[in-house]
């Protein structure tokens, strides 16, 4: 590329402020859907990164809720403080200089209100640049010795890598995580319905009441079958996934040397060519 072609250029940084334009709004739609929503979608994005953690995203999943509830919030997400807390009790220690900074980083539709997927952005910061920089083929730019801590001005790179969901998903894990999903949303459900019924009191709200306490205590047999189901299908996908990097390596390999004996065997000719003249 010319360097003083300055049209190329204007063209490449058109189409990068083009995708960033895309991706907020894209961004701004996953924020639109509930805790477990954004939930679902940061597992689905990153169900390879995460390893055995993409539990612990649920269990998270319930604890945001909870501090919504609490915050007294009427939206689905946390004031920057109250995000700032949350961020302390559950992630690695931060100042409050530190929390405060790395909340208006990922605030990126400025709303001053932190949703859990963009909580989540925060606490596996450091996972999501080596995925992004690994997928880049690149090396950190940043310091992720840290786990991220402190780390601001890369807001965009982590809803760059969040947004690019894995196109290799064996049908197989994308029906385990379906179908957790809507056992739990099955679940919340009657959860609220019951909620609802006992709230308005007398006879019926009592019986609802004891059903609700008798359902919450029972075991949930149902979503451990299924998350079990989902744990074995990522690990399959995990190991086809990595079965076929090595075989398009192979492929690749085995091209290059190819094409490098072709390279030789037409230098080589030449030479011979060459030497040909020389002698007649």
């Amino acid at each position: 590329q010319n360097p003083f072609d300055t049209t190329r250029m204007d063209i490449d940084e058109k189409e990068r402020l083009e995708k960033i334009e895309a991706d907020k709004a894209k961004f701004a739609e996953l924020l639109k859907k509930s805790v477990d929503d954004q939930a679902e979608f940061f597992v689905k994005s990153f169900i390879f990164e995460l390893g055995e953690d993409w539990k612990e995203v649920n269990k998270l999943a319930a604890a945001y809720k909870a501090a919504i509830k609490d915050s007294g919030s009427t939206k689905n997400a946390l004031s920057q403080i109250a995000a700032g807390q949350f961020l302390q009790a559950h992630s690695a220690a931060r100042t409050g200089l530190e929390r405060k900074r790395e909340c208006q980083d990922i605030d990126l539709n400025s709303d001053g209100m932190v949703s859990f997927v963009e909580f989540l952005l925060l606490h596996y910061k450091a996972m999501i640049l080596t995925s992004y920089y690994k997928r880049m083929k690149k090396e950190p730019e940043e310091d992720l010795s840290k786990g991220g801590v402190g780390l601001t001005g890369v807001g965009l790179k982590l809803l760059d890598e969040l947004l690019e969901i894995p196109l290799n998903l064996d049908p197989e894990l994308v029906k385990a995580m379906d179908d957790l999903k809507l056992a739990k949303k099955n679940r919340l459900k009657k959860i609220q319905k019951l909620e609802a019924k006992a709230a308005k009191g007398g006879v019926l709200g009592k019986a609802a009441a004891n059903e609700l306490e008798q359902f919450l205590a029972k075991p949930n047999d149902k979503i451990k079958r299924l998350e079990l189901t989902l744990a074995a299908a990522r690990k399959k996908n995990l190991k086809h996934a990595e079965t076929a990097g090595r075989k398009i390596k192979a492929e690749k390999a085995k091209a290059d040397a190819e094409k490098k004996s072709t390279a030789k065997a037409k230098r080589n000719a030449f030479a011979a060519r060459a030497k040909m003249f020389e002698q007649s």
